[in-house]
């Protein structure tokens, strides 16, 4: 939704960090639709960011879900 815009705009940040979330379930994921790998879709999100973007994205993902 972030990635595409649809959640009120396009908002790199928010979505790099919700692809980051996925990523625990990245095999149960993809075997249920291999479009949906979270992976690809961050390497894909992370090529239009810069470091500092990304930083703040994994941040919110570790405060959302602490490891």
């Amino acid at each position: 939704m972030y990635a595409e815009g649809y959640a009120g705009g396009l908002n790199a940040v928010e979505a790099y960090k919700w692809f980051t979330l996925a990523m625990k379930g990245k095999n149960q994921i993809i075997a249920y639709d291999s479009r949906f790998n979270p992976e690809a879709a961050l390497s894909r999100l992370a090529a239009g960011m810069n470091r500092n973007q990304i930083k703040r994205a994994r941040e919110a993902a570790e405060i959302f879900l602490p490891q």
